[in-house]
Order: C-alpha cells, then structure tokens, then sequence
C-alpha cells in the first residue's frame, strides 16, 4: 500500500485505531501496513500512532502479549539508522 492521498492516510489511521486493542490477526496485519508505509506517514500521524500505542500498553488494552510485541515493533519504526544516516522503513521488522 502507498500513502498518496489524505483519504489513504485517514483509512491507515482508521484501521490501526481499529487494531490497537484486538485480540486477532488484525495488529499484525495493520503492523505490517505502517512499516510499509511509515515514510509516506506525517511526522504528526508518525508521533500520533506511537503515542496511542504507548497508551494502550500502559493501560493494557493492547491486547494479547502477542499483540504488544507487535505494537512494540511498531513504537520501533524509525528509531533505527544505517551506517549511512539513511532511515530504513522497516527498521522494526514488522
């Protein structure tokens, strides 16, 4: 999936909102979908998703233990670098 419209960011933003929190398949589905799409993301949705996410584990409505791993991976996305300074999309591995 690529991020070229506000309408595909709303429904990125939309289904994560719908994820964070499911005991299913969807945290990894939706996971997988912002290490894709992470760069083509606002610095603001960016800070907004990691935010919502260190919410939810605190408060333990993440979901499963699997679940968590998952969004951790995703609280991951963009903290790495190469040796060359470039950011690696899936730096996180999800």
């Amino acid at each position: 999936m690529k991020i070229e419209t506000d309408d595909d960011r709303l429904v990125l933003i939309s289904a994560f909102r719908y994820a964070l929190g499911r005991c299913s398949y969807m945290p990894s589905v939706v996971a997988g979908v912002l290490a894709q799409c992470w760069d083509d993301l606002t610095e603001h949705d960016q800070r907004m998703i990691k935010r919502e996410i260190a919410e939810a584990i605190e408060q333990g409505h993440a979901g499963m233990d699997c679940d968590v791993a998952t969004w951790r991976r995703v609280l991951a996305l963009g903290d790495k670098k190469h040796e060359d300074g470039v950011e690696s999309k899936n730096a996180a591995g999800v």
